[in-house]
């Protein structure tokens, strides 16, 4: 390895299946190169309200960082107008959105995500305000590379390294506590969560849909506007369910967590490392508790089609 102060008491591996890049669209969504809290169904919270007096019944499938975010800015925006429920299976960022490295970049937008890149950027510096998010920082990126004595910015980088500056306008935040805190707060402006599995919808003559049927449940969730926030689950979903394409796959990679590393916390670098030996391009992302999340330790596995169901 590169780096000589890592020895640490103790690391934490997970294997996560995230999102491709066909799901950007939908919403706010820790993408290949960061995060975004933006909504497009939040701008539109006005139009979803019901009449006078009566509030539009929002249901959305998945607590990972697209569904609390959704929950969070409808909530905002919604005000009493909506009566909001997050359905998970399990836990609050309990599948890739739990596991990403929460790495921030301000420029590396391309095309038609450039915007989003800037206006996710601020925002997230807004959102560390907003809900006292403690891990939100600015973080000089360096490129790495080994093999040959070099320069270090990183005094943690062995002698078989050498760094040159990347980039200033970058940033990092721990997107389990991201997620954690936007649901809190969602639920404390009335969003409700119900751990439970959807598996059907109830429509009505029109082929709307009104209601979400729950396995092991005798009631469905009654909704008048339903979100799908699934993260690669929604693909399979969305075509067995409103029989449409929907062009979606998962990567299922691997990620490492060395825990609480003082030489680390007190000079914090994210690393984008050269191909080593093995073949891997590693990314390093320090945490402001002293953890180091890597990853890029190997090749991923694209899921797609019925390995989804």
């Amino acid at each position: 390895m590169w780096w000589r102060s890592l020895i640490v008491p103790a690391v934490s591996v997970s294997f996560a299946l995230s999102i491709s890049a066909a799901e950007a669209f939908c919403g706010p969504s820790f993408n290949l190169l960061g995060s975004s809290p933006v909504s497009c169904l939040s701008l539109s919270a006005s139009k979803m309200s019901g009449k006078e007096g009566v509030k539009k019944r929002v249901v959305i499938l998945g607590a990972g960082l697209h569904g609390v975010s959704t929950a969070y800015h409808l909530a905002k925006k919604g005000g009493n107008s909506l009566d909001i429920t997050v359905v998970e299976r399990s836990g609050v960022a309990a599948a890739a959105s739990g596991k990403a490295g929460g790495f921030l970049a301000r420029d590396w937008g391309s095309g038609p995500t450039d915007a989003l890149h800037k206006i996710s950027f601020r925002m997230h510096a807004e959102l560390a305000k907003e809900l006292n998010i403690e891990s939100f920082r600015p973080i000089q990126t360096l490129s790495v590379s080994g093999g040959r004595k070099g320069k270090n910015a990183a005094p943690w980088l062995n002698g078989k390294a050498s760094s040159t500056h990347m980039d200033s306008n970058t940033a990092q935040v721990t997107p389990l506590e991201v997620a954690t805190k936007m649901m809190e707060a969602a639920q404390k402006m009335g969003t409700k969560m119900k751990i439970g599995e959807a598996e059907g919808l109830v429509r009505g003559d029109d082929g709307s849909v009104q209601g979400v049927v729950l396995r092991n449940e005798a009631d469905p969730v009654p909704c008048d506007c339903l979100v799908v926030a699934m993260g690669p689950w929604s693909g399979p979903l969305g075509e067995d369910w409103f029989d449409i394409p929907v062009p979606m796959e998962g990567i299922k990679s691997t990620s490492i967590v060395y825990h609480e590393n003082e030489a680390v916390r007190q000079n914090p670098f994210a690393l984008f490392c050269q191909e080593d030996s093995n073949g891997c391009h590693l990314e390093v992302y320090p945490r402001p508790n002293g953890d180091v999340y890597v990853c890029g330790c190997g090749g991923s596995d694209y899921v797609s089609g019925d390995r989804l169901r």
